[in-house]
């Protein structure tokens, strides 16, 4: 990855072969705020699990990055494992259990990798963005992102203030995670992501 982006957007790429796709973050109180600021890991449990999706009967392989319908980070224990050495400071690691199309648990040693922070880095002027209508806090489309580094700083891996569900890692880390090998990952240079 010679010339490396600043910043990326983490992404699962769910097009491998038989790799499956997920629903959304089941086992949780519905009000538990996965999208707020801070260390939720105390507060977590250990009932969260993902249903693989059953419009996708046919999939049901896992990869080290698994795509969900919320946008999380849901990571094998080998990318976790890499993740705590690159940017121990950043992340936390939520236990999840991915459950296959007939309902046993297919994988009981996956993780959201769920940055702390939450980060007001978008150049709001720079970026092609709209707000949601329903709340106009959270952005529902993006054109173009353009982020701010001033207000990065030196983080590894963060979220961003109107996408906090989105994870957005440093070159330096899509770097080493490229490095690594891991299936179904997919890092876009946040120039280039699009919502």
């Amino acid at each position: 990855m010679a010339g490396t982006p600043r910043f990326h957007v983490w992404t699962a790429d769910p097009s491998g072969p038989g790799v499956c796709v997920l629903l959304g973050l089941a086992g949780v109180p519905d009000d538990f705020d996965l999208d707020g600021p801070g260390s939720v890991a105390a507060r977590f449990g250990s009932e969260a699990y993902f249903p693989m999706d059953p419009d996708h009967p046919d999939d049901d392989r896992l990869a080290d990055v698994l795509h969900t319908s919320d946008a999380y980070a849901v990571v094998s224990s080998r990318v976790r494992a890499r993740l705590e050495q690159e940017a121990p400071d950043d992340l936390e690691f939520l236990p999840v259990r991915i459950v296959g199309h007939d309902g046993a648990v297919a994988a009981a040693d996956y993780f959201i990798a769920r940055p702390t922070a939450v980060v007001d880095g978008i150049d709001l002027d720079a970026s092609d963005v709209e707000r949601h209508p329903a709340d106009p806090s959270q952005i529902s489309c993006v054109d173009e992102l353009v982020l701010r580094p001033d207000a990065v700083g030196e983080r590894k891996a963060f979220r961003l203030l109107g996408l906090p569900r989105f994870t957005v890692v440093s070159g330096a880390l899509a770097r080493a995670c490229d490095e690594a090998g891991f299936s179904g990952l997919r890092l876009v240079p946040a120039e280039s992501f699009e919502l």
